[in-house]
């Protein structure tokens, strides 16, 4: 099922996998099971991402969190794909000692 915004959810979540194997241990307690996910409402249990959407990237062991939001209906499928790079980017960014 493809959004008119241009994301592909079926592919989506095959994609997933393929981020959350990417994506390094959590920086703040070392937990290595980080999920990858596409927050959106639902209408009548379908996906409706029409008013708004946001990618996100959740420990579970201790609950730490980054999102980046994208306001649907008036984004490109170039920026949610920037949103999504920003945000694997920000996950994985680490400070050097």
């Amino acid at each position: 099922m493809k959004h008119e915004i241009g994301v592909d959810l079926a592919n989506f979540y095959q994609e997933r996998k393929e981020i959350e194997d990417k994506l390094l241990p959590c920086p703040f307690c070392g937990g290595e099971d980080i999920e990858f996910s596409l927050i959106h409402p639902s209408h009548n249990g379908k996906p409706d991402m029409s008013y708004w959407c946001y990618w996100e990237i959740l420990c579970p062991d201790c609950g730490a969190n980054f999102e980046e939001g994208v306001v649907t209906g008036r984004q490109t499928p170039d920026v949610w794909e920037k949103a999504k790079q920003n945000i694997i980017k920000a996950w994985n960014t680490r400070i050097k000692n």
